[in-house]
């Protein structure tokens, strides 16, 4: 899920910036910022617990 994260953010921030449209975040280190802050949401995400 991360490296799909990685690629998929990446490639939408690039598609936005070749089309010349405004991107999520201003920078790329606001985009690695916001990546970083997806995987410690994913990673801490409660679980289900086997019944």
């Amino acid at each position: 899920m991360a490296r799909h994260l990685i690629v998929q953010m990446c490639a939408d921030r690039e598609r936005a910036l070749a089309d010349g449209n405004p991107t999520f975040w201003s920078t790329w280190h606001d985009t690695a910022t916001g990546l970083i802050d997806a995987f410690v949401g994913m990673w801490q995400a409660p679980v289900t617990e086997e019944a």
